[in-house]
């Protein structure tokens, strides 16, 4: 039909139309043809899955293109004969995926692909490349150890967990926690979150922003029950993993998985193959500082009870001690008292006597300067009016003088004074 030949004037019916297309796309698409694009949601009807598919922008968030897809249950139960595994591993919103479809068009229900096979290698590569992309960004950004580096306490009480309340994986940790032998209580906070799809990294960001306003927990458990290893994409993406990587406190993942290692177990603090391994490094962790706690309590008291034996045994000596004590004291104190009393008797005796020579010395000095032993020696002694007469200066003509001699004295009368 060309624009000569249109007749504005003519008006088409919505049949004539639609049926004009269908032999349009019947003429061009006989051949089936592989489609890729991302899974914008899924639902279930009486077997049959239906698809919306998109294909955005480089930015990641517009939408170029979208269509709907149908997977007849019988071709389902075909695909999943020959792959060996249940498509709702890789029918889950987000994922990339590539369908071989069958291009129709039906005038009541419009175009639709209907679904014949699935390339599970496409969607595999294509979220490997993904993993390493995000894998190269957190090194860049030396997120991988920053988790690690957060202290994580000797005793773990408090803990917030990060799963869906519904996850067999969940229900798995609290039975581990609750059944200990030990008999240990836990203070558990559930943050119910989804484990897969596009919500995943939305709503843990969230729950972590709330952990972390609270400020009370000794660490946070990111749990789920296991799954493919599309279904375990999610905790591949680099949000998710930077918001564990960025969180202030030790994170603890127990994500069910025996093989694979997911980006969210590479920056956690620590990270088990199963939520049961977990909640068990929980327990032992505080089992191993009560046993630490009780060796040292142990070897305080033995040590406690070997000084109270040795002070005890001490203290009965110096009892023992004590009761002759005193009698050897008074016997040393009398002993060194006698040896005193001697030596200050001598000592008195040596000082008495030196000191009667000192006298005797004194007596022998004064006797000799007396008088008599002056006027026995051939001098004389003159007086004048009582007083000793030193110098002739003394006497005066006329005066009346008295000379002793040793054996008299006589009474003179100064006629004259000469030089």
């Amino acid at each position: 039909m060309t624009k000569e030949n249109i007749d504005y004037l003519t008006a088409y019916s919505l049949l004539e139309l639609n049926t004009y297309l269908k032999r349009v796309l019947v003429l061009n698409f006989d051949e089936p043809l592989w489609v890729r694009a991302e899974i914008m949601q899924v639902k279930t009807h009486r077997g049959h899955t239906y698809i919306d598919l998109v294909e955005k922008a480089a930015d990641g968030e517009h939408v170029q293109a979208q269509a709907s897809a149908i997977l007849w249950s019988r071709q389902r139960k075909v695909l999943e004969s020959k792959l060996n595994q249940n498509l709702d591993d890789w029918l889950t919103e987000g994922a990339e995926i590539s369908f071989l479809v069958e291009v129709q068009f039906h005038e009541i229900h419009g175009l639709a692909f209907h679904v014949i096979d699935v390339d599970p290698a496409y969607t595999l590569g294509k979220l490997e490349l993904q993993r390493q992309e995000a894998l190269d960004k957190l090194r860049l950004e030396k997120l991988l150890d920053q988790n690690k580096k957060c202290q994580l306490p000797d005793v773990i009480q408090k803990l917030a967990v990060i799963s869906s309340d519904a996850a067999s994986g969940y229900q798995d940790f609290l039975q581990q926690l609750r059944e200990n032998a030990f008999g240990y209580a836990f203070d558990l906070h559930l943050y119910s979150n989804a484990m897969q799809g596009l919500q995943t990294e939305k709503e843990l960001s969230e729950n972590l922003r709330q952990i972390r306003a609270q400020n009370y927990f000794d660490c946070v458990v990111v749990i789920r029950g296991g799954g493919s290893r599309i279904d375990l994409s999610a905790f591949d993406a680099y949000g998710v993993a930077r918001e564990i990587a960025q969180c202030p406190i030790p994170v603890l993942t127990g994500i069910g998985h025996e093989t694979d290692t997911t980006l969210a177990d590479l920056v956690a603090h620590r990270a088990f193959k199963t939520p049961t391994a977990a909640a068990a490094f929980v327990v032992d962790r505080n089992a191993v500082y009560e046993n630490t706690f009780l060796e040292k309590f142990h070897h305080v008291e033995q040590l406690t009870g070997y000084l109270l034996q040795r002070e005890s045994l001490q203290l009965k000596n110096q009892e023992n001690s004590l009761r002759y004590l005193p009698a050897e004291v008074l016997g040393r104190a009398q002993s060194e008292l006698d040896r005193t009393k001697k030596v200050v008797d001598l000592l008195i005796d040596q000082r008495l006597d030196s000191e009667k020579s000192q006298i005797e010395k004194v007596a022998t000095h004064l006797a000799a300067l007396h008088h008599h032993s002056v006027l026995n020696r051939g001098y004389t002694l003159t007086t004048l009016e009582g007083r000793i007469v030193r110098s002739s200066a003394q006497i005066k003509k006329g005066n009346s003088i008295k000379t002793r001699f040793k054996d008299g004295v006589i009474t003179s009368k100064v006629e004259a004074q000469h030089d």
